[in-house]
This record gives structure tokens, sequence and C-alpha cells, in this order.
């Protein structure tokens, strides 16, 4: 069937003018900004997509984690910070000659009453503790609770730093998640709360490769640089 010119003419009219309004309300989805690097000695940060991707490269056992938001690294190492400083973690592998009671072969106990005897001594009082089992990191972990602290004169008199607390204020001490790690060492997770120890357990990896993890920063971050 032939179709008459006039209107082949009217109907290529009609298919411009949808394809001309296609074009018109098409948006190119945004780009999201290139990852950002900040590194300081062995310890590098990757920030990117609203998500802080913290890698260690000391040997041995390389530890890597990935947690929400936006962090900055802390006074001490292998430690993070928010910018308003109400968040805080840090991950440390604990050697066994470094804690007590040398006699007894479980050292997330030994772990435990070290941290509980050094907190109590920081604090100048015995402290009200709750432990439980914490689940994520290997078998046997447990999270290590203190109740908060009312700042009192002497220990106002003690503390530094800008801003701090008044008298009669509760302050909350950081919580631990200690795991066994292998016979001779055992990890300790330090957090002011249980969603961000939560993370690490549920993003944490470990790598022995003799760069640790700077081929797996390039392959997963190409072109990210500090």
């Amino acid at each position: 069937m032939r179709v008459p010119i006039g209107a082949a003419r009217s109907a290529a009219a009609v298919l411009l003018a949808v394809l001309g309004a296609a074009c018109a309300t098409t948006t190119s989805a945004p780009v999201a900004p290139p990852a950002r690097m900040v590194t300081r000695d062995a310890e590098v940060l990757v920030l990117t997509n609203g998500r802080t991707h913290f890698f260690e490269n000391r040997r041995p056992h390389c530890l890597a984690y990935v947690l929400d938001g936006e962090w900055e690294f802390a006074a001490q190492a292998a430690a993070l910070r928010t910018a308003d400083r109400s968040r805080f973690v840090g991950v440390v592998l604990q050697d066994k000659d470094a804690l007590p009671n040398p006699g007894t072969p479980d050292l997330v106990t030994r772990a435990l009453t070290h941290i509980i005897a050094d907190t109590e001594r920081e604090w100048g009082s015995p402290l009200q503790v709750k432990v439980e089992a914490f689940a994520g990191l290997k078998p046997g972990a447990v999270l290590l609770e203190f109740e908060d602290v009312t700042i009192t004169p002497a220990l106002l008199a003690r503390m530094t730093g800008p801003n701090p607390p008044t008298v009669g204020s509760r302050l909350r001490l950081p919580l631990r998640a200690v795991a066994p790690f292998d016979p001779g060492l055992v990890m300790i997770v330090t957090a002011l709360n249980v969603s961000d120890a939560q993370s690490i357990a549920r993003t944490l990896e470990v790598t022995e490769e003799p760069q640790c993890w700077r081929r797996t920063i390039e392959e997963r971050f190409p072109g990210a640089r500090p």
C-alpha cells in the first residue's frame, strides 16, 4: 500500500517531535565523586559513597573494615573518630605476653581482666560491668560494657582537653569486643556504641599478603590517590 506524501511528512514530523521531547526530558545520572584517600603511616582511609574504608598495612595480619559515614584518624594509632567526636573506634591485636595471668590459657579472660583493672585504675573506683557473647567475630568473642561514670570534682580535676564535662553529668565509657585471634593474639575492638562494633565485625577482613592491602586498594578504588 502506498502512503500519501503529505501523510508521510506529517508522521515524520510527529516522530521527530516525540523524539525531541524524549531527549528534552532525559537527564543524565549524577556522577559520583571520585574516591578520596587519606593516609597516615601504614594506615589508609578511602572515603566513597558515604562510607569509610579503613586499611592497615602492618604485617603480619593486616586488618581492614568498613564504617558508614565519614571518619578521620584519631590521635591514637589504629583508631578513627568522626569530626564531631561523637563516635570512636579502634582495633588492635594484643600479644599474650602483654596480658596478666600468664598461667591462664584463655586469652579472652586475660584481656577482660586487664581492661577492667586498667579502666578502674584510670577512673579511681570499682565499676559495674556487663559481659555477654558477641556474635560476628570469632567463636568465643564477648562484649564488655561499663556502667556510666558520674563526674565528680575529683574526676573533673584530672581531666584534660577542650569541652570538659560538668560535675554531676554522666559519661559513657568505651565498650570492648574481645575475641580470640590466634594462639598468641587476642583482638580488641573499641567503640562508643554497639552498632559500630558490629559494623567492624561484619566487614572485618585480614590479609597476609606481603604488601598487605596495596593491590586490593588499587583494584577496588582505581584512581584513588592521597
